[in-house]
């Protein structure tokens, strides 16, 4: 079997069944797709079992209720392919997805990693691919560089890669239940940490990400303690990528984007009046940023607005 589909599911009944259907409607046949009902209330168990009976290629796992991440990993766990794929319940592959990606690790020699694009749809209509197909291989530093660089969001989605499952089970890789929203960022600066051969990397879309429609969490502007673990991920990622090998460039941005989420942070809970909140961050950033280089990158920022504000550079 050449690849384990990991689907962790919650309260999704409305959408899941475009989903599953879009998976079974792939002319790539050589796959398995583990549902992981992850405590459902609704009925989304159930069509999950009403699938399975139709079709023997589909696994499903009920379990206690413990998160997206804890639903990825009971799949990880219970994965018995080649390569490693995660999709969202709420969402839809579009056609040729499975083939491009398995083309992506098994055209080329010495690729560990397979990625492409996607769309966004809102309330059923596709957006326009973000940016001209066009494929390539990377070094693992050249995509942790395009993982880092502001300029391309679309990196770092769980259902763009095809990970090969010998990794992530030989370095004991998995998602991070205590990261909320940026776990998936995580998870694949892990799995560049661990890998050794190239990316190969398409833009061809062959997902369908759909907005404003799911149950999964999103922090969003209103108090939630559980937006520190941004942070936190954000100071993972930093220690990871400057520990193995990566380039200045990608340890820039990756410090840059530690020093910008605590910045947010601290402000959105000091207006919360939240010390204590506010107490933790400052201790764990100034562990890990000296007071000088923070200080350095302020000066640094406010320069550059400076000039952009006056048209001298783009920003």
């Amino acid at each position: 079997m050449k690849i384990s589909i990991i689907m962790p599911i919650y309260n999704t009944g409305r959408l899941l069944r475009p989903q599953i259907q879009s998976i079974l409607d792939q002319e790539y046949r050589d796959y398995e797709l583990i549902l992981v009902d992850d405590g459902s209330t609704d009925d989304s168990g159930a069509i999950c079992d009403e699938f399975a009976d139709k079709d023997k290629r589909i696994v499903v796992i009920h379990k206690k209720n413990g998160g997206v991440d804890e639903a990825r990993n009971t799949g990880i766990d219970a994965a018995r392919g080649q390569y490693l794929y995660f999709v969202d319940s709420d969402d839809e592959l579009l056609p040729g997805a499975l083939q491009t990606l398995k083309d992506g690790m098994e055209n080329h020699e010495g690729v560990d990693i397979s990625v492409a694009g996607y769309v966004y749809s809102h309330e059923g209509k596709a957006d326009p691919p973000f940016l001209p197909v066009s494929s390539r291989l990377f070094s693992r530093n050249q995509l942790m560089d395009e993982l880092m660089c502001p300029k391309y969001q679309n990196l770092g989605m769980p259902w763009t890669n095809l990970y090969k499952a010998s990794v992530i089970r030989d370095n004991n890789l998995r998602f991070n239940k205590n990261i909320h929203t940026i776990d998936d960022r995580v998870f694949m600066v892990s799995y560049l940490c661990a890998m050794k051969g190239l990316a190969f990397h398409t833009t061809q879309p062959i997902y369908k990400y759909n907005l404003g429609i799911g149950v999964s969490f999103q922090i969003k502007n209103k108090y939630d303690k559980r937006s520190l673990t941004i942070f936190d991920g954000q100071c993972l990622i930093f220690d990871a990528v400057r520990n193995h090998g990566f380039s200045a460039k990608s340890i820039w941005w990756a410090r840059h984007r530690m020093i910008n989420s605590y910045d947010k942070k601290r402000e959105s809970f000091l207006g919360y009046g939240d010390k204590e909140a506010v107490q933790y961050l400052d201790d764990k950033f100034f562990s890990i940023v000296p007071n000088y280089i923070y200080r350095l990158f302020k000066i640094r920022q406010s320069a550059k607005t400076f000039l952009v504000n006056l048209r001298i550079i783009k920003e």
